[in-house]
Order: structure tokens, then C-alpha cells, then sequence
């Protein structure tokens, strides 16, 4: 009795199992279950664990973007303004940030930067921006 409510508990616990499924799963398909399920949860883990590894690299040798914030305008998705927040590094980042966006499918209506914090030199750009293409836009600094 131990072993099968053992079986019902890993059942519950793998995806696909629903509680109000008249279906009764049987002891060798939970089994067959977990054993697929479990390799996919371990890679999940290590992707997630590199992930986290490069995101603390990042943040030790100085966080450079700070934030970012996209803003639609209108119901229509084609116009937005996007503002980056990020530590200024070098003298060329709004050009190269105007070169990525073109890039991207963008037509910049109007730009504008803005000191925010002197000290840490924190600059925010800001960005009236038109779509051309359909897009996907990333950034990568």
C-alpha cells in the first residue's frame, strides 16, 4: 500500500497529470514518466545554472544597463518609446544604440539622452521610435 500511494505521489508530480482525469496511471507508466521527465528537469537545471553564472560575471565586472523600458503608443504596435538606462561606459554607446535600433527594423522619430547620476554616470536614452518590419529586438551590450 506504501509503494502505490509512493506511485501516486511521483505521479502527482510529473506534468500531464491531472487530478480530475478519469485516466488511472499504472506504476510502470509513472515510472516511464519520471524517467523521461527527470533528464529534461537536470538540463533545465544546468541551462539555468550557466545562465546565472554569465547574469553574476555581468554584474562583478560592473552592471551597465540599469534598465530598460519599452512603452507602446496607441493600439496599433507600430510606434513606442524605448528608454535604456546604463552606466556610460565609452563616447560612442548613443550611436551605436541609434545603429542597433536601425538595424532592428526601427525608424527613430526623435532621441534624447539624459545624465541621471553623475557620479556613477548613468545616462538615460530615450528613443521615439517608429516600426518598419516585423521584429524581434535585443539588445546586447
Amino acid at each position: 500500500m506504501r509503494l502505490h500511494a509512493s506511485y501516486l505521489t511521483l505521479g502527482t508530480l510529473l506534468p500531464d497529470h491531472s487530478s480530475s482525469s478519469k485516466k488511472k496511471w499504472s506504476a510502470p507508466s509513472i515510472i516511464d514518466n519520471a524517467i523521461t521527465y527527470i533528464p529534461k528537469l537536470q538540463n533545465e537545471v544546468g541551462e539555468l545554472t550557466l545562465r546565472k553564472q554569465k547574469l553574476v560575471e555581468l554584474e562583478r565586472r560592473g552592471p551597465s544597463i540599469r534598465a530598460i523600458l519599452v512603452l507602446e503608443l496607441g493600439e496599433s504596435g507600430y510606434e513606442a518609446v524605448v528608454q535604456i538606462c546604463l552606466k556610460k561606459e565609452n563616447e560612442d554607446e548613443f550611436s551605436n544604440l541609434l545603429h542597433v535600433m536601425e538595424v532592428q527594423g526601427l525608424s527613430i522619430l526623435s532621441a534624447s539622452t539624459s545624465l541621471v547620476c553623475r557620479e556613477q554616470r548613468v545616462v538615460c536614452y530615450n528613443f521615439h521610435v517608429k516600426v518598419c518590419l516585423l521584429f524581434v529586438f535585443f539588445i546586447s551590450l
